[in-house]
């Protein structure tokens, strides 16, 4: 269970983290509970991003514009064009670098989301 700790915020981890815990071991679903824990992070964390929108966005955009270089650099080499990317160990770092980048663009928007509330 202390695995998980480090993926919430220190502020948070520090107030909240004891009683997380001990309701995640008494639940009679603990798979559910852990799940939960790591959502939470997650949600967590994109707010705390979004503090820093600027940051992520620069972020973000120097990641897809390197995974858009870097894909548009390897496309040429392939037989069947773009959809051979995932095939090969040198378009990795590049997909990497892509889905990292849209991951803090959608933590950008998520956390400005408004809540339900």
């Amino acid at each position: 269970m202390n695995m998980l700790r480090f993926l919430f915020p220190r502020s948070w981890s520090a107030r909240y983290w004891d009683e997380m815990a001990d309701l995640c071991r008494q639940s009679p679903r603990p798979v559910a509970a852990v799940v939960d824990m790591v959502l939470l992070a997650a949600r967590l964390r994109a707010q705390q991003l979004a503090r820093h929108a600027g940051w992520a966005v620069s972020v973000s955009s120097a990641l897809v514009f390197a995974a858009a270089v870097g894909i548009a650099a390897c496309v040429p080499r392939l037989a069947h064009g773009w959809v051979e990317l995932p095939g090969h160990w040198w378009s990795a770092p590049w997909l990497l670098a892509g889905a990292l980048g849209c991951a803090g663009f959608s933590a950008v928007l998520y956390g400005k989301r408004p809540s339900a509330g």
